[in-house]
């Protein structure tokens, strides 16, 4: 078993090693992946938990998809969808046109 200061050592470690990474990541900031998503509105943020990774909001839904500055690439699992920054601008344009043909769950016609 753990003391409560063992537990306080471990949880403080792990926020160190979070605000690490996520400073590490805003290095990224000026990628061109990172921007272009910033020019598309997408909310978005350093990850805390993966080095060389942002977070956006996947267009017209409620999850996230994943950037990565270093190589200019984003994914998203849940689309299951990926590429490069020429695809980046199909995916947000097919996500946004997709979510707006949508209103209270009916399909527009």
């Amino acid at each position: 078993m753990l003391s409560k200061g063992h537990v306080w050592a471990i949880i403080s470690s792990v926020c160190l090693e979070m605000d690490e990474i996520k400073k590490g990541n805003e290095l990224w900031r000026e990628a061109k992946i990172v921007t272009k998503a910033a020019h598309f509105g997408l909310v978005l943020q350093a990850s805390h938990f993966s080095r060389g990774t942002w977070i956006a909001c996947c267009p017209g839904t409620n999850h996230t998809l994943e950037l990565q500055p270093k190589r200019n690439l984003f994914y998203c699992g849940c689309c299951r969808v990926g590429g490069g920054i020429d695809e980046l601008d199909g995916f947000v344009a097919q996500r946004r046109s997709t979510a707006a043909g949508f209103i209270g769950g009916r399909t527009l016609h």
